[in-house]
């Protein structure tokens, strides 16, 4: 996965599936797992680039991809705008005037004439940039040996159909670490809940919610009602704030709070049951959860004033919650 091209480069032989990465685990997941699912469906000899440029970083501290066993992938070395092609770009141009007109115009069909036209277009000069970042927009095929990606796709159906794959590649490339072993044990070996509590960021960007101690609690109890021998494992961005202000009615574990991003995602995964955050890493660790009856439930809504339907899966139990 640490091949590097020059991205710019027209010269092709093969087709190329080019990915504009934005965001931490969570995000970068939803990116990587379209691009997967575009290359099964309509791509299987396209090559997958990775294209973390516009982080500003060292590419080791911004892809977190390279800690687990995704497929053999390239990474590129060259700004986002130079992988496209000149009539990628126009198109840019054109859906950028296109979507003002739309807003001006029929702001109540905006998503609509994206997903129906807009998208259509692009789709077809091998272009995937559906306006809204959760809700899902069918993509269709093109012939264009040149596929560039730049959204979040945080919506299942665009790769549900691939979850068994998605399942294995989302797997750490490295051991337990040694002072997890006896904690991960104790959740593969019961009926375990994982908590996972979002802070951090969330508590300055006026879109999220928070979820509130009474969340947490509510669904807690609910579990506890339906499996009375449960255990509930709690995760955390702020682990000692956590301790701090929360007040659970049952008996809680910590995970230290100091494991890397990809040991984390382990320990959550392996857990039977969810409680999660409005987070795209906590969505993460119920979809890659192997359990066939795990119970999950979620926030509503996810974010404030935006459709994050596809956020949601027909298992997904919801309760209520506000910004504390």
């Amino acid at each position: 996965m640490n091949n590097i091209i020059e991205a710019g480069s027209r010269k092709q032989e093969a087709g190329r599936i080019i990915v504009r990465f934005n965001g931490r685990t969570g995000n970068q997941l939803f990116q990587y797992a379209f691009a997967r699912a575009l290359q099964e469906k309509y791509y299987p000899s396209y090559k997958i680039i990775l294209n973390f440029v516009e982080y500003g970083l060292k590419m080791e501290e911004c892809n977190f991809l390279q800690h687990f066993r995704i497929k053999d992938c390239e990474q590129a070395m060259k700004p986002f705008i130079k992988c496209l092609t000149p009539i990628q770009i126009f198109v840019q141009v054109f859906r950028s005037l296109f979507t003002r007109c739309t807003l001006k115009f029929f702001p109540s069909r905006v998503f609509k004439i994206d997903a129906s036209f807009t998208q259509r277009i692009m789709n077809f000069f091998g272009q995937y940039e559906p306006l809204f970042n959760s809700r899902y927009v069918r993509p269709y095929p093109s012939k264009s040996k040149n596929i560039v990606l730049s959204a979040y796709f945080e919506a299942y159906e665009y790769f549900d159909s691939i979850r068994d794959i998605l399942l294995e590649e989302f797997i750490p490339k490295y051991d337990v670490l040694p002072h997890n072993t006896a904690f991960l044990d104790d959740i593969s070996n019961s009926e375990s809940v994982c908590v996972s509590i979002r802070r951090g960021d969330f508590l300055s960007l006026p879109q999220f919610n928070v979820c509130t101690e009474e969340y947490f609690i509510t669904a807690m109890k609910a579990i506890r009602k339906e499996l009375p021998h449960c255990r509930f494992f709690v995760f955390s961005d702020d682990v000692e704030e956590v301790k701090r202000i929360m007040h659970f009615p049952f008996e809680v574990e910590y995970e230290c709070g100091s494991d890397p991003v990809w040991e984390k995602l382990r320990l959550m995964y392996t857990c039977k049951h969810f409680i999660i955050s409005n987070s795209t890493f906590s969505w993460w660790a119920q979809y890659l959860s192997r359990d066939k009856n795990k119970i999950v439930y979620v926030p509503v809504p996810w974010r404030r004033g935006e459709d994050c339907s596809g956020m949601y899966m027909p298992y997904m139990r919801t309760i209520e919650c506000h910004k504390s």
